[in-house]
């Protein structure tokens, strides 16, 4: 029983994270602006997204089960996704309902900002005229370093992809379930 629980409960939240993911949304930055837009748009988050559910039975030398069976239950995902889900404080914004991940001396890699500008077909735009220039290399290393110290400065919303459906889905779980994970494993999660 509380192995189809628990495993139930895992698809429903990683379900419910996909969908937070892939979904447009508006998303209040560090800053107080608003944008409306997707989680991650390169879809290595929404793939990597999963869960894992192991049931270890404790046995006595005669091979009986005994009390006291190992449950473990974890959500997998990439590693930056904790830092979209928690948010990350800038140097000059911070996070309203407070983080554990900042920025102090370090900025994002500007290679991973270049991986996303090629992704996106990024082009640059002359800032007087508004038109497009022609793409160069230095151009492009420019661009990346600036944005790069802007996420710096202005830090990570928190969008609590993850936080969120974990959560409903966890207020849901039947009082039996519960009563049989018992107060360990409530304690442990919170």
């Amino acid at each position: 029983m509380i192995q189809k629980g628990l495993d139930n409960f895992g698809q429903r939240v990683v379900k419910a994270e996909r969908l937070n993911v892939g979904a447009t949304r508006t998303i209040t930055y560090n800053d107080g602006k608003k944008a409306r837009r997707r989680i991650s748009n390169a879809g290595q988050l929404l793939n990597s997204i999963g869960y894992s559910l192991s049931v270890k039975q404790n046995r006595d030398a005669q091979g009986r089960f005994q009390s006291g069976n190992e449950i473990r239950l974890s959500f997998e995902m990439e590693d930056y996704g904790q830092y979209l889900d928690e948010g990350v404080d800038g140097t000059k914004y911070k996070v309203k309902e407070g983080t554990r991940f900042g920025y102090t001396k370090k900025q994002p890699p500007i290679k991973d900002i270049r991986a996303w500008m090629k992704q996106r077909n990024f082009r640059l735009r002359d800032l007087k005229t508004n038109s497009f220039i022609p793409t160069t290399e230095s151009g492009l290393q420019g661009a990346a370093y600036a944005i790069s110290r802007k996420i710096k400065e202005r830090g990570l919303p928190r969008t609590a992809f993850l936080q969120t459906p974990f959560n409903l889905e966890f207020d849901q779980l039947p009082p039996e379930l519960l009563d049989a994970l018992g107060d360990d494993f409530l304690n442990a999660i919170k």
